[in-house]
Parts: structure tokens; sequence; C-alpha cells
């Protein structure tokens, strides 16, 4: 933590973020996207997803829109909805994730030609029933959708908004109250991170780490948990890693 970290968070620029981590898929961004694949490889056909604080993006969905019927994209700032509606709506300068798309056809072994990315781009955008606002300091923190869901999905999300471990268990309890007993939790998140840059603004992280997510996911009634680690490309972005988590909340039919 520094005193050039702001808490502002109208100060975030979507355009600068996509800029800063997505601009090309690199090492990082492919092992994120393997991780979804495979996970949702491997988890039961769903009905509902939450993505809770998606940002601007939409990589993280596009494994997913094979598994799920209906998508609720929730996203605390306007500037972040404003992307994703303008990708869903075609519209000029919206950010270009045909490459990812791409990306993740070629890891389902499927064929991956224009049409093939545009077919999978039409499914996304059918798959996400709302783009809706979700404020962690709210309670119920979700605008619109669904009472509770099969999938909740949230990266770089909750551990990125606060230096508090104690807002950041509260952040996460909010959140699992969306999960069905049953349901499965897919997170990315930063590693030991007390800030994160984008472009010249510093913004306040929590640090976690893989034994306290294990011991965040078992307090919040989580089993068969799943933790990867990636190292970071550069750590000039202010983390030291990235940690890659699923787990499944007790209480449901196995």
């Amino acid at each position: 933590m520094s005193d050039r970290t702001t808490s502002n968070f109208q100060e975030f620029s979507a355009q600068d973020y996509l800029e800063e981590y997505y601009a090309s898929i690199g090492e990082e961004n492919a092992l994120l996207l393997k991780f979804m694949h495979e996970t949702y490889s491997i988890l039961p056909p769903s009905h509902s997803l939450l993505e809770v604080g998606g940002g601007p993006t939409l990589y993280q969905l596009i494994s997913a829109s094979n598994r799920v019927d209906h998508i609720t994209f929730s996203e605390y700032l306007e500037v972040n909805r404003n992307a994703v509606q303008a990708w869903i709506n075609n519209a000029p300068g919206a950010f270009n994730w045909d490459p990812y798309i791409e990306f993740v056809l070629k890891l389902e072994n499927s064929p991956a030609g224009v049409k093939d990315v545009e077919a999978r781009k039409a499914q996304l955008k059918s798959k996400i029933k709302e783009v809706t606002s979700y404020n962690v300091f709210d309670e119920p923190p979700l605008t619109d959708g669904l009472k509770t869901y099969d999938i909740i999905a949230s990266n770089f999300c909750l551990e990125g908004i606060t230096h508090s471990f104690e807002q950041f268990t509260s952040f996460f309890r909010r959140m699992n109250g969306y999960l069905k007993p049953g349901g499965w939790m897919v997170l990315c998140m930063v590693k030991n991170a007390r800030e994160y840059r984008v472009k010249d603004l510093y913004f306040p992280a929590c640090a976690v780490d893989e034994q306290i997510m294990e011991n965040v996911l078992k307090d919040n009634g989580m089993d068969s948990i799943h933790i990867e680690t990636i190292p970071t490309v550069d750590p000039e972005q202010g983390h030291h890693g990235m940690l890659m988590i699923r787990g499944q909340k007790e209480g449901g039919i196995r």
C-alpha cells in the first residue's frame, strides 16, 4: 500500500484497463483461458451463472457460454457496464474479443474460423440476459437478476476494491448468498497484492494467498476446493501472481 493508491473508482478507465491487461492474450491470459476451459469442461451443464464484478471484460464467459443458459453480468461501474453493452450491441469501438474466442475454440478442438468465432459470439450474447449493477457495499448488492444461481464467477473483483480483509470476507459472504446449495464458485484473484496498476493509477487490494482463500471458502461452506497458482509476468502491476479457484457449495445433490 502506498500514498499513490486511490479508492476513487470513478477514476477507473475501462479503456486503460483493457489496454493494460488484455491488449494481447499473453502467457497469463492464456493460462486463465485454459483454467476456464478446464473448469467448465468438468462442471455439469447448468441453468444460471452470475458474473460478479465483471469489469469491462468478457473473456471469462467464453467457456461458460457452452455450459449455461442464463448469464447475469453484474458490475458496479457504469463505464464498465457500458463497455460490455457496447460489445453486445456491436457498437463502433467496442473491444475486440475475437482472438480470445478463437483461442478458446482451439482449446475445445473446435473449428476456429471467422464464421465459427462469429457463431460463438452470437451464442455468448444470447446467453447474457442482464447487464446490471452490483455494489458490494449494498445489501442486497445485486440490482436485477435471479435470486440464486447454479454458478457464481468473479475475477479480480472482491480483492481489488479494499485493503481490509474484514471487508473482503464480508463481500464474499454476500456473494456466496446468491449461490445455490451444490452450486459452484469459479474465481480468479491476484495473489498477495496491496494495490494494482491501471496505467498511471493504483487501486487498493486485499492481500490473499492459497491458504487464506482455502480458509475463506471452507468458512463459506465450500468443499471440492481446487486452487492453482501462476506467477506474475509483470511485478510492476502490483501482484505476486494469480490464484485460479473453484469450489462447490455444500448441501446439494452430488
